[in-house]
């Protein structure tokens, strides 16, 4: 009976299956619906049979029976018991056995996932393993694809080819089959009988012709929960599966998911490691791992290496070629060393910037790493990553040195600009100034040229020529061709080659003519900026060099600042020497104005009383006396009003006299010119600093001014009290006298008499009332200034 489909012997499979006693003493004697056993039964020559199932933990696996060719027989209870035992003698045998065959089996699926097998084979290998441990089972593994809607082959070892092709790609759904069924609901599906089951409506024809009719699905699940496959077992008769076959499964479903899971996560690993192999292979620079010892002995560089340091990767692991520390610059290898096992004592990462030394030249490099912590926390490496940064340190190194040159060209212009505002002689200030130069651009030699009248003259020179030479130059613009462009075009020029076959270099040679190389041999780079003031050029600078192409057009620029100044020290110079002639021409005019006002009506005055005085003598001694006295008077004010000028064109007397001096000579002067008699009373010496002896001599004089001009007085007194610590000057009057509410405050000089006063830290009173005169006092004390 053995192979037979339990569907041919359904009445006593039926018996059997039920966990019934099959006991038939004739075969004879069947029942009609036991025709087929009675046919085969006859066909063997078999009288009589009986049976007894095989059961497992509940389910019947098989049956143990005998049977009887000689006679009919009835066996007795006793023997039915025995034989009974020794079938679940041999349950329990082949159940080990299978789970022997089990375990074995799964350990070898476990080994081979281990060993990293390839995903397919791990699957058939699956597979084949239950369906070794359950004859007759099918195996089917089918997977889901991305979109989740279409299963696609897993697996498959016993199933039809031409069944398992027809299926690939099928879609999921509440009613396809077995496994599309179990894929959607996300649980077992159990069909016995395909031929009857709707779930298998639309695949029934197709699992039929291949003799396919029993199909349980066990869908496989992700550590997320989702359903990604399912594992199913196909039988060739309809049948119900047993515990036990629920169980392989079930074990069967979950192994599956461990694969799929082994599977996504070997890809992710090595989608992992491609993406970290493509990073650090385009890294601008090297990743290592390394030991901790004085060689930084390499385990691991990659690409970049070679980029890095010229030598490929091979060549520094294990030092096969160099050590990386041998790479290391000389000078900076300790501090290397120090800073990293400073880190490390510290646990913390490290960075660092240092040289390497390459077979292509010296490099720059920024590194930054950290320990690799092994057990009993001790460092068993070092891992990091290095870059070449020679580029950004020789950036820096330019910005510094073009910061420093920056800052040197702007302390030279401040410099500049200050002597140009503080020196107004000339010469010395240009002379100066092309020195200043020097220190910020470079020349062999220099010159500020003047324009005046179509000539350029040379007003300042530095350079190997002799200075009475070049000083002596004096030549018309129009001859001067590349002198000419300059000043025409007010825009510097360069001339990096005078000796090139260029425009430039022909005007230059034509302009210095036979001198070129006598002269003028030592010139091979020439530059030419003007001297502009407020939109006109009035000469230019000209700086040259003894090498070709050293001046370049970004120079210019810093040329043409100091042009701007030396353009501005000349006119300064040429507006103070206009301002010098301005003030020469007003001094005269006030002075001649002063002797015509003061001391020319005075003495003609006094010539008007000296031709009268011998006849008036005559008539009147009385009036000739009082007239001589007046002449007197009279000229010893013109006496003192000429001293007074005196004073003015000579300050440095002015600053030598004493104050009561300088007060009793001005009382004389206003007396004999306004004829209104001053009284001088002093008190005490007064030794005083000249800017506090001539602010109170300016005080009084324009009080006195004010006296003679305005008050119409009839006699005035001026006191001078000099005690310690302090200078009282009063100037009083007995004249009009005014309101000083109604009057401006800078009116009758009273402005000018202030400043004065503040100018030495003094206080200036005014006190004057109509009809009572004016008094003005000044008090000065040293605890003032």
């Amino acid at each position: 009976m053995q192979s037979v489909p339990v569907d041919d012997f359904a009445w006593s499979n039926r018996q059997l299956l039920a966990g019934e006693i099959l006991h038939v003493p004739s075969v004879a004697d069947l029942p009609p619906e036991a025709d087929a056993e009675r046919r085969e039964f006859q066909l063997q020559q078999i009288l009589s049979v009986v049976a007894v199932p095989v059961g497992y933990r509940g389910s019947t696996i098989g049956f143990l029976g005998f049977d009887s060719v000689r006679e009919e027989k009835t066996w007795y209870e006793e023997s039915i018991q025995l034989l009974r035992l020794v079938g679940t003698v041999f349950a329990n045998a082949m159940e080990h056995q299978r789970a022997q065959a089990i375990q074995v089996g799964q350990n070898e699926y476990l080994e081979l996932l281990a060993t990293g097998g390839e995903f397919s084979e791990t699957l058939h290998t699956l597979v084949r393993i239950i369906e070794e441990q359950w004859p007759g089972m099918l195996g089917l593994v089918l997977l889901l694809d991305e979109d989740r809607r279409h299963l696609h082959l897993g697996a498959s070892v016993s199933l039809p080819q031409e069944y398992v092709e027809s299926i690939e790609g099928l879609e999921i759904g509440p009613r396809v089959g077995s496994c599309g069924t179990a894929s959607y609901l996300g649980r077992r599906v159990i069909v016995q009988d395909i031929a009857t089951d709707d779930r298998w409506a639309d695949l029934r024809e197709l699992a039929l012709t291949h003799g396919l009719r029993a199909c349980w699905s066990e869908p496989v699940f992700s550590p997320a929960g989702d359903v990604v496959g399912t594992f199913a077992m196909y039988y060739r008769q309809p049948r119900a599966p047993t515990r036990a076959e629920l169980r392989t499964i079930e074990t069967a479903a979950h192994l599956v998911g461990v694969a799929v899971e082994h599977k996504q996560a070997q890809e992710a690993l090595r989608e992992s490691q491609r993406r970290l192999t493509t990073l650090i292979s385009n890294l601008p620079g090297m990743a290592y791992h390394c030991r901790n010892d004085s060689s930084w002995t390499m385990e691991f560089v990659s690409e970049g290496a070679l980029e890095l340091t010229s030598y490929p990767p091979q060549a520094l692991i294990g030092n096969r070629e160099i050590s990386y520390a041998g790479l290391i610059h000389e000078d900076d290898r300790d501090a290397v060393w120090a800073e990293v096992q400073a880190a490390l004592k510290e646990s913390r990462p490290y960075q660092l910037t240092y040289r390497l030394v390459t077979p292509v030249g010296e490099k720059w490099v920024w590194e930054q790493g950290r320990g690799v912590v092994g057990p009993r926390d001790r460092v068993v490496a070092l891992e990091g990553f290095c870059t070449d940064i020679t580029e950004r340190v020789m950036a820096q190194r330019n910005l510094e040195q073009r910061v420093e040159e920056r800052t040197n060209e702007l302390s030279t212009l401040l410099e500049v600009s200050h002597n140009v505002s503080s020196t107004l002689e000339l010469n010395p200030l240009l002379d100066l100034i092309l020195d200043q130069l020097r220190s910020v651009v470079d020349y062999t030699g220099a010159s500020v040229l003047t324009l005046k009248d179509g000539y350029l003259s040379v007003q300042a020179y530095r350079g190997p020529i002799p200075q009475e030479q070049v000083l002596a130059l004096r030549f018309p613009l129009e001859s001067a061709h590349v002198n000419r462009q300059v000043i025409e075009e007010r825009l510097p020029l360069v001339i990096p080659d005078v000796l090139d076959d260029t425009p430039l270099a022909h005007k230059f040679r034509q302009t210095a003519g036979d001198q070129l190389e006598s002269v003028f041999g030592y010139v091979r780079s020439w530059l030419g900026v003007p001297l502009t003031v407020k939109g006109a050029v009035i000469g230019m600078l000209t700086l040259d060099h003894s090498q070709p192409d050293f001046f370049m057009a970004q120079r210019a620029d810093l040329v043409l600042t100091f042009a701007n100044h030396v353009a501005v020290a000349v006119d300064n110079a040429r507006l103070y020497a206009q301002a010098e002639e301005s003030a020469v021409v007003a001094e005269r005019s006030r002075l001649a104005r002063d002797l015509h006002d003061a001391v020319t009506q005075t003495l003609f005055s006094a010539s008007l009383i000296a031709e009268v005085l011998p006849r008036l003598w005559d008539r009147n001694p009385n009036e000739g006396r009082r007239r001589l006295a007046e002449l007197r008077e009279l000229t010893r004010g013109a006496l003192a009003e000429m001293r007074t000028l005196l004073l003015e064109l000579r300050p440095a007397a002015l600053e030598e006299a004493n104050l009561r001096d300088l007060l009793h000579q001005l009382a004389e002067s206003i007396t004999g010119r306004a004829r209104v008699p001053v009284a001088l009373e002093v008190e005490g010496e007064c030794d005083l600093e000249v800017e506090v002896k001539i602010a109170l001599y300016r005080i009084a004089q324009e009080a006195l001014n004010n006296v003679a001009k305005h008050s119409a007085a009839s006699a005035a007194t001026m006191r001078l009290i000099c005690r310690p610590g302090q200078v009282e000057l009063s100037v009083c009057d007995d004249g009009l006298g005014f309101d000083p509410d109604s009057r401006p405050l800078n009116s009758l000089g009273l402005g000018i008499m202030r400043e004065r006063a503040e100018a030495i830290g003094a206080a200036l009173t005014l006190d004057s009332q109509p009809g009572c005169g004016t008094r003005i006092t000044v008090l000065w004390r040293i605890s003032g200034r």
